[in-house]
């Protein structure tokens, strides 16, 4: 069950008499619990809608186009939360003091699907993975880190095993895509491992697409946490030469490159930036991942439109991070 926070004048859920303030209970007999069972459910074109008013119990009928909205705003759901305990998890490394949702540890499949968020799916039950089936919740994305299960559980430090490789290759048979994510931290998941999570990915590459490797992020704000140290500019540039065999061995089924390395590992090594054309369907641009070769392909076309007077040489001043700074 789920409050109404509006109603859409003139929809048709208005003229249907559904108020603010109801509850929407469920829709054709299956229950709704957030917001995407609404947008799921509402998309038949005959419905009946159970509601809760002031207690009591109605229900409306609604005939309408399949893509027609019904006009409702659904309260926001409570966010899942994570109870993972990761060694290099970035919101303990945050420095007191600040507003209080940059401390929430946030773990929620449905905004994975919406907004890109990554999840490790530690704590996901059948229900769910029936439910991002049914729902056709499709692409997610996924932290993995390690499909060792004994490193991946030194690094998540998660309570019960989670079984990652057996819910991947569930939502691979039934069609869910997935880009996934690691995290390269020096001697936890580097070397070995880090070519054995690699294949272990690949071996599910129809709905696999994509792999994006990491630096760990460091602060000073690590007070009592475990000890850890930063990727070096000469563990970067050994690890994207060893890359090179990669991309020629691992393609996705786009026929693009399944290994992506955050701009971080260029940038610290002091290489080039890939082309555009690496980049592919630039798969994980909001992880970092080729971030900034479309902001150099942008400028670059963008200065076509320069004013004359702007076109000598002169000097321009990006403001950036300490590390993208030349």
């Amino acid at each position: 069950m789920v409050k109404i926070d509006s109603v859409e004048i003139g929809s048709l859920a208005e003229r249907a008499n559904i108020k603010s303030g109801d509850i929407l209970v469920a829709m054709n007999g299956h229950p709704v619990q957030d917001f995407l069972d609404y947008r799921f459910l509402q998309s038949d074109e005959k419905l009946r809608i159970d509601l809760s008013r002031n207690g009591k119990s109605l229900t409306v009928k609604v005939a309408k186009p399949y893509d027609e909205d019904l006009g409702l705003e659904i309260e926001s759901p409570t966010i899942h939360t994570c109870f993972n305990n990761c060694i290099f998890c970035f919101i303990r490394q945050n420095p007191k003091g600040m507003r209080k949702p940059i401390y929430f540890f946030d773990e929620d499949y449905r905004y994975s699907f919406l907004y890109g968020n990554y999840v490790t799916l530690t704590d996901i039950g059948d229900d769910e993975l029936e439910r991002i089936v049914r729902q056709r919740l499709s692409p997610l994305y996924i932290s993995v880190h390690a499909t060792d299960p004994v490193v991946r559980k030194r690094l998540l430090q998660y309570r019960n095993e989670d079984h990652l490789m057996e819910k991947m290759e569930f939502l691979a048979r039934h069609r869910i895509d997935m880009h996934t994510q690691i995290v390269l931290v020096p001697g936890w998941n580097d070397g070995e491992i880090l070519d054995r999570t690699i294949r272990d990915l690949y071996h599910l590459k129809k709905h696999v697409k994509s792999v994006a490797i990491a630096p760990v992020g460091l602060t000073k704000h690590r007070q009592h946490l475990t000890q850890l140290w930063n990727v070096q500019p000469d563990q970067a540039k050994t690890i994207l030469k060893q890359s090179r065999s990669w991309e020629k061995l691992y393609r996705n089924d786009d026929d693009c490159p399944f290994v992506y390395f955050t701009d971080e590992f260029y940038l610290l090594a002091g290489q080039t930036i890939p082309s555009k054309r690496h980049y592919g369907a630039f798969y994980q641009i909001e992880n970092g991942v080729g971030i900034v070769r479309d902001m150099i392909d942008l400028f670059k076309r963008q200065q076509r439109k320069f004013p004359e007077s702007r076109l000598a040489r002169r000097r321009i001043l990006f403001v950036t991070g300490a590390l993208a700074a030349p």
